[in-house]
């Protein structure tokens, strides 16, 4: 060893090899991750109002009567004041919870009360984010779907769901006082058209954000065939290309309801209902899971 020279130990004829196999294996773990993460999310089946959501209905305090001379609607209290008003976001969140991450079985026996009370506050206090598929569902034994199952504890899900402030203070209001663009609310259309291909159900606020028209939110459960259009919103008239969602409504839980996306106009219409008198509306994503 000359002067100045540093005493080095050989390195083993074999340390370039495992240098790359520990590189290969570090990229491999990379890019399962990245695969993982960017997976489209996909559910079993789509979720269909009659059987995945709730019998009863998000109440309104006023009674909406359209005025054709006007084109707006009129509107009066309703007496007796209704108890179960301004729910439509806890219910369309917790709708998308039981089907995320409960199940239901018809062929066990029914259980007790409290035990049911158990049962529900275990779907709704999970990740209403989450596409389910990580952890059991929570079983409800003795009845068939949610829509059964609200039928008969009506008063014990009702109580579960919660207070109407939920849907006042939440995080995703303060989107509406925000500009929609165009370019926007046509990447919507096109992200929600496939999400709903998935059987992923968006959950969707509906605004006229100043006016105060509409300040609703809905569940996206899949697309409407032609008849379906004709037979749910027979007052449609859309002209050139559309995209037409079947939707859960918490006001109307007897039927889908139908929002389009008109693809000239860049623009969402909500149809004429007994608390909207239809028209343009702008529309976002609420609580938008991280799986797809």
């Amino acid at each position: 060893m000359t002067p100045g020279q540093l005493h080095t130990r050989p390195a083993p004829p074999d340390a370039p090899r495992r240098g790359r196999a520990g590189l290969r294996a570090l990229l491999l773990i990379l890019l399962l991750g990245l695969g993982l993460g960017c997976a489209p999310w996909q559910f079993e089946r789509p979720m269909v109002v009659g059987r995945d959501t709730f019998a009863f209905a998000n109440e309104l305090k006023w009674t909406y009567h359209y005025n054709p001379e006007t084109g707006k609607m009129e509107h009066q209290r309703r007496e007796p004041a209704p108890q179960f008003t301004h729910r439509c976001v806890p219910m369309a969140k917790a709708a998308r919870q039981f089907l995320f991450h409960a199940g239901f079985d018809p062929r066990q026996p029914p259980t007790t009360e409290k035990e049911y009370q158990r049962l529900v506050k275990k779907v709704l206090s999970s990740n209403p984010r989450h596409g389910g598929g990580v952890s059991p569902p929570v079983i409800i034994p003795g009845f068939t779907n949610l829509y059964d199952f609200s039928v008969a504890h009506e008063a014990l899900l009702k109580e579960a769901l919660g207070g109407a402030w939920q849907s006042y203070v939440h995080c995703g209001n303060f989107r509406m006082v925000f500009p929609f663009s165009r370019k926007g609310q046509a990447k919507l259309a096109d992200r929600w058209e496939r999400d709903v291909h998935a059987n992923y159900p968006p959950l969707v606020h509906v605004v006229t954000f100043p006016r105060l028209t509409i300040n609703h939110t809905i569940l996206l459960i899949g697309l409407a065939t032609p008849e379906e259009v004709r037979q749910l919103a027979p007052d449609i008239e859309a002209a050139g290309e559309a995209v037409y969602f079947k939707a859960y409504d918490p006001n109307q839980p007897e039927r889908p309801l139908i929002l389009w996306y008109q693809k000239q106009e860049r623009q969402f219409y909500y149809p004429r209902t007994t608390y909207f008198p239809g028209g343009r509306v702008n529309v976002y994503e609420m609580l938008r899971t991280g799986r797809r």
